[in-house]
């Protein structure tokens, strides 16, 4: 099953009047049948749709769990006649645009694996990645013998939702961090658990966000050197364990 970690809503619709290609900031919703974004999600990762005219955008965006939605990862967009899946850049919004948080159809092909946003065929456990540089797309870097997708970083940084139940590595000749969010900030669900691993010189070590807990044996949380692995467990709203090659 295709893994999607950002959220939809029902009827879940509202305006906006943000000019340019920034960040959108709605403003209510469209008629009585329809909810507000902030009424029906979270903070984090959704996906979202705008129509502007005659020009349209989706993707998934970052939503501030009030009424700001980050363009993160533009998926497919129709702007001055030309329909464009590769690689899109956000529109122009000019004048009042609708922005929908019900699926969209490059989110219900990537949900029912049919074909990913650049139309190819996927394979059962096509998933979200994420590059080096922190941006989403869906690639089919995917372990076939357990459906892990594979991270590898190059610096310090911070889990993504993505990483749920997966593999990440950062490679680094200098000291190098992983930061644990609050469970505000990214709500992992209780139970997510993903193996990490050093792979440079560089040392690397586990850093929870203030309000974050990790339990580990003597509360080490250094990888004990190049190529070290261990296991983060979600085992509470804000609290961590931390299992495997660590050192003072």
């Amino acid at each position: 099953m295709t893994d999607l970690t950002a959220q939809v809503g029902n009827w879940t619709e509202e305006r906006s009047t943000t000019q340019g290609t920034g960040d959108i900031v709605v403003s209510g919703t469209v008629s009585p049948e329809f909810v507000r974004i902030q009424d029906s999600m979270v903070a984090g990762e959704i996906w979202y749709s705008i129509s502007n005219g005659y020009n349209s955008e989706a993707g998934i965006g970052i939503f501030d769990g009030v009424n700001t939605i980050q363009r993160t990862n533009i998926g497919a967009t129709f702007e001055g006649g030309v329909y464009s899946l590769a690689a899109p850049l956000p529109i122009n919004l000019v004048g009042p645009s609708i922005v929908s948080c019900t699926f969209n159809t490059v989110a219900f092909n990537l949900f029912t694996s049919k074909e990913d946003y650049l139309g190819l065929p996927v394979i059962d456990n096509y998933i979200l990645a994420s590059t080096a540089a922190g941006v989403r797309s869906w690639v089919p870097q995917i372990d076939q013998k357990t459906g892990m997708v594979i991270r590898e970083e190059t610096a310090t940084t911070t889990l993504l939702l993505s990483d749920s139940d997966n593999y990440l590595s950062i490679n680094s000749a200098t000291p190098s961090q992983i930061i644990i969010p609050t469970n505000a900030s990214l709500p992992f669900p209780i139970g997510t658990q993903l193996i990490i691993q050093q792979t440079g010189a560089g040392a690397l070590s586990i850093a929870p966000t203030s309000g974050v807990t990790i339990e580990s044996f003597s509360g080490f949380l250094l990888l004990a050197g190049q190529y070290a692995g261990a296991t983060l467990f979600k085992k509470n709203t804000d609290t961590w364990t931390l299992m495997g090659d660590l050192q003072a």
